[in-house]
């Protein structure tokens, strides 16, 4: 009896490990199989699939796309990608059909035919295969089936719960439900009892991973003025739903958008880059421009101002500044337009030659300067070197100069907005700067922060990194002071999909009404002629 146990023993345990050396095989040592997270197991072919990789740590970390029965010591990934630089953010969600690099040798599987597939994550050695067994934290199985995504249905249920009904602002949840979970994302728009509201462009795009799903609004935008529901269209790889679902707002209290009393109006751009350099952007950056002239000039006849926040000359020439000034000259706008220094305005010469640029048309004799006008104070700094040709370096005499000027308007103006505008922005503020963006670019960035945060009436625009005026993180409100990106006239920078960005077509910037007690931002798009009403906000002070 003792011996059949001991032989019973010895087989079980002789089991157990070769259960344990089968999960190793196909895991990775040390596998934590959280650490890969994908929306679905099954795919239909053409549908996006994405993936996040959790909280994988490792600084050479990357996830490579295989065949499941494939030896990825032996072979090459279909796609891959790092986890932790290359712009790529961990805990991020991406879709790897467009976020994920393509290995030419396995190009003809890069769409994901029917097959099964395993996305697999290593600790290092993306350049050589060897022991690449030895370096897998996690794999995860899915498989693309052999039906063809199609356009999806219009969700068949929804709610909009919001966070107030007293002020207009967007903040709360909506609850959406779906016949199906094709879904990827949802187009929304303001609309009232005759359809979509046609002065406003679509809100930003919300992704869905579930037929049951919640969109968390938080990002202080405001209603629109006669808004009465949202039109929801579903959509996917394969397009955008044919029909859609209106939810119903609650009824709004006061009017948030009734702006009486302006004091001042005016607009605030970035980032023109006209070209006189050669290259094929001159065409359409000049478009761009003449498009938010024409714009301006029809929407804010009587403005007190357009501000723009650097990057005028696109490669530095003194012929670019003068064809932006003619552009100005056509809408008569010129007189009332304000820059500040960009990067690319001190491209191609030496700084005390290019900075020229900047005074002649700023009437200024210094790259910091103010302009108190109809009761409301700008303030313009910049750069005071060429630095590394894309940060800023702002000397102690300009951090010196902007704190005695801020602490002298506060100390009889107290409760008045400041507008301070810089082409570069300060880091993990607004989108651009986040981590993993990298554009950010001001060299004194600690101590221009502690400045700013000193007065919570101070709104702060930058330029720099084109982010489109839809992408997270807009609005800056975690310090005392607020601050904006200022978007870009010639072209957008979107981060959607990847967060260092691609580039996106398009061109926008904001209008800007101060009232006796609250600031509106409205962000506008050009080129559409519309407002865009994700990126419009109401400021108290």
């Amino acid at each position: 009896m003792k011996n059949k146990n001991k032989n019973m023993r010895i087989c079980l345990l002789f089991l157990s490990a070769l259960i344990c050396s089968a999960s190793l095989f196909s895991c990775g040592k040390g596998e934590d199989d959280s650490l890969i997270k994908m929306n679905k197991t099954n795919y239909n072919r053409g549908e996006n699939i994405y993936i996040n990789v959790g909280n994988i740590e490792q600084k050479d970390a990357w996830v490579g796309i295989y065949l499941e029965k494939e030896d990825v010591e032996k072979t090459d990934p279909i796609r891959y990608q790092w986890v932790n630089k290359e712009h790529f953010v961990k805990n991020s969600l991406y879709n790897i059909k467009k976020s994920y690099a393509i290995n030419p040798s396995r190009e003809r599987f890069a769409t994901f035919p029917n097959s099964k597939y395993k996305a697999v994550a290593f600790n290092s050695g993306l350049e050589t295969r060897s022991g690449r067994s030895e370096k897998i934290i996690c794999t995860k199985n899915f498989t693309v089936l052999k039906e063809t995504i199609a356009k999806p249905e219009a969700p068949v249920k929804a709610k909009y719960t919001l966070n107030s009904i007293i002020d207009h602002k967007a903040n709360g949840k909506i609850e959406i439900e779906f016949k199906n979970d094709d879904v990827d994302e949802v187009i929304m728009y303001y609309a009232d009892n005759n359809g979509i509201l046609k002065e406003y462009t679509e809100l930003k795009t919300y992704r869905i991973f579930d037929k049951k799903y919640t969109i968390e609004i938080n990002d202080d935008s405001l209603i629109p003025e006669g808004a009465t529901k949202v039109r929801i269209y579903s959509k996917n790889a394969a397009g955008m739903s044919d029909d859609y679902l209106d939810v119903n707002l609650p009824n709004l209290k006061n009017n948030c958008f009734n702006m009486n009393g302006v004091l001042s109006e005016f607009s605030i751009v970035s980032d023109i880059h006209i070209n006189r350099g050669g290259g094929g952007a001159r065409d359409k950056h000049d478009y761009h421009f003449n498009e938010m002239c024409k714009d301006i000039s029809k929407i804010s006849p009587t403005s007190d101002g357009i501000y723009i926040v650097g990057d005028i000359a696109d490669t530095g020439m003194k012929e670019e500044w003068d064809s932006t000034a003619e552009f100005l000259k056509k809408y008569n706008l010129l007189e009332k337009t304000t820059f500040s220094v960009g990067n690319h305005d001190l491209y191609n010469g030496n700084y005390a030659t290019k900075i020229q640029n900047l005074y002649k048309y700023s009437k200024t004799e210094s790259v910091y300067f103010k302009r108190f006008i109809n009761n409301v104070l700008h303030i313009f700094l910049g750069s005071q070197t060429s630095a590394d040709g894309l940060r800023c370096d702002l000397k102690d005499d300009q951090l010196e100069w902007l704190e005695n000027t801020l602490k002298e308007y506060n100390n009889y103006n107290k409760n008045k907005p400041i507008f301070v505008y810089l082409h570069q922005s300060l880091y993990n503020t607004v989108s651009g700067s986040l981590p993993g963006q990298d554009w950010n670019g001001v060299m004194q960035n600690d101590k221009l922060k502690t400045i700013l945060d000193k007065y919570p009436q101070v709104c702060f625009f930058n330029g720099h990194s084109h982010w489109d005026l839809n992408s997270d993180k807009n609005h800056y409100k975690e310090s005392t002071f607020n601050a904006f990106n200022t978007s870009s006239v010639a072209y957008l920078w979107d981060s959607y999909d990847m967060p260092g960005g691609v580039y996106k077509e398009g061109s926008q910037g904001y209008l800007v009404r101060v009232t006796e007690h609250s600031i509106y931002l409205l962000g506008r798009d050009f080129l559409s002629h519309k407002y865009i009403p994700s990126a419009c906000y109401k400021i108290d002070y």
